[in-house]
């Protein structure tokens, strides 16, 4: 079994695209419109993951995504953390979670909770 896609509802389509896009270098795969008010984008990870986004314009919560987090390890750690700081991406300070793995955590146009991830050797 694996992930496949992770779908994220977003109020604003053009803003969180550039967001995955210019932020974490993720790729436009497909884009399309199922039904007029309704835009659907999917978005690749390395190793073959993808997040779908979907702007529905009749959605009347859009952005709710408290309980939504997304774990994405990355190979450039210390660019990723240095890019959010100068774009003033909300985010916070790097920290060691268990013997291996640190992360900081950043918040995405919609309130979509990142933890972006470096593996570290023992």
């Amino acid at each position: 079994m694996y992930i496949k896609w992770i779908t994220i509802q977003v109020k604003d389509m053009d803003a969180t695209k550039e967001f995955y896009k210019n932020f974490l270098g993720l790729t436009e795969l497909r884009a399309f419109s199922p039904c007029p008010g309704k835009q659907i984008v999917f978005l690749g990870l390395d190793g073959g993951g993808q997040i779908e986004l979907i702007c529905d314009e009749a959605r009347e919560n859009h952005g709710e995504q408290q309980s939504v987090s997304l774990g994405i390890a990355v190979s450039d750690f210390d660019r990723l953390y240095q890019k959010a700081a100068e774009s003033q991406v909300p985010h916070s300070e790097p920290q060691i979670l268990g013997k291996n793995t640190k992360c900081f955590f950043l918040t995405d146009p919609n309130g979509v909770r990142l933890q972006i991830i470096k593996e570290i050797e023992a």
